[in-house]
């Protein structure tokens, strides 16, 4: 019984620093990739080793603003405890599709998720194949 419940406490306790891991690369990835995340539209493809896309051109009075509100202008570690805050609470921000928060949209979608897992699996209606017949 003590073994089970000690496993059990290890493997909820190594989630802590395996979740900051994938946490920290996914910041510093998203951060690799280039160019300017307040820019919409599909990606074209690598050019001159930066990610390059294209969507509507945005005036640079509403560029500052956004660069500013989402603290993109501030030092990379900065950003980083800032993410590590934000997603640790739970604060996801907003969707650019439904300009929703994430949390709601995630909420919104969820029970048909679990519903759809709910369910047992299909099995099949063929019999068995025993030996060479």
């Amino acid at each position: 019984m003590w073994v089970v419940l000690r496993y059990t406490a290890a493997r909820i306790l190594w989630t802590i620093p395996t979740m900051l891991v994938v946490v920290t690369l996914l910041f510093f990835m998203l951060r690799s990739i280039g160019g300017s995340p307040l820019r919409h539209g599909p990606f074209l493809g690598l050019s001159a080793a930066v990610w390059t896309k294209y969507g509507d051109p945005q005036p640079d009075a509403i560029a500052t603003n956004m660069t500013r509100k989402y603290g993109l202008d501030k030092p990379l570690p900065v950003q980083y405890w800032r993410y590590l805050k934000t997603t640790s609470r739970g604060d996801f921000g907003q969707s650019t599709k439904s300009r929703q928060p994430v949390v709601e949209e995630f909420k919104r979608r969820f029970p048909a998720t679990r519903s759809r897992r709910a369910r047992p699996p299909r099995r099949s209606r063929r019999r068995p194949r025993h030996g060479g017949c």
